[in-house]
């Protein structure tokens, strides 16, 4: 009998082979960031304007349910339980034109702006509202405030007879 000299050879993954393998997870990792980062840019940007929207219908709603069919001249009394048939919540109000920016902005962040024939704000009543401006962050590719708005938000309308230029002013809430 003889003996033979096996020789068991014991073979590993070369260091290139595994830079291969971990250049490919990298790639895969960056394409998985990109696409999560706009799934979620898209997300935010279709609940920021959903939220806009109901809230511009809940200011319809609030004129309809007006006696004088006055818009409201708050955001926080368009949306309280006791002046129309819902309440909305979960939304915050931003205070101003600066209210909506990169470094502040949530999804259900919203400004309100009420528009009327008076020339500051303090002259403005439930009279002579003539519509309502609701500002969201839209978080599309060129990030920036976008406007949905409800009655008539800009031009002229007639009071008494005489065009009077329409206003539209930033309320806090």
């Amino acid at each position: 009998m003889t003996n033979l000299n096996i020789k068991s050879k014991s073979r590993g993954f070369t260091i290139v082979e595994l830079l291969v393998v971990i250049v490919v997870i990298g790639i895969l990792a960056a394409i998985s960031v990109v696409s999560y980062t706009g799934v979620t840019q898209r997300a935010n940007g279709s609940s920021a304007k959903s939220t806009a929207n109901n809230v511009i219908s809940k200011v319809d709603i609030y004129v309809a349910d007006s006696p004088s069919n006055s818009y409201p001249l708050t955001l926080a009394s368009a949306i309280a339980a006791g002046t129309s048939s819902a309440a909305l919540s979960g939304i915050t109000i931003g205070n101003g034109a600066a209210a909506l920016n990169a470094t502040n902005i949530t999804p259900n962040k919203v400004s309100y702006q009420i528009c009327s024939t008076a020339t500051t704000l303090a002259l403005t009543t439930a009279t002579n509202a003539t519509g309502v401006k609701v500002g969201y962050w839209d978080y599309d590719t060129t990030p920036a405030q976008a406007i949905l708005s409800t009655g008539t938000v800009s031009g002229t309308v007639l009071v008494s007879g005489t065009p009077t230029a329409v206003n539209c002013f930033y309320t806090a809430s």
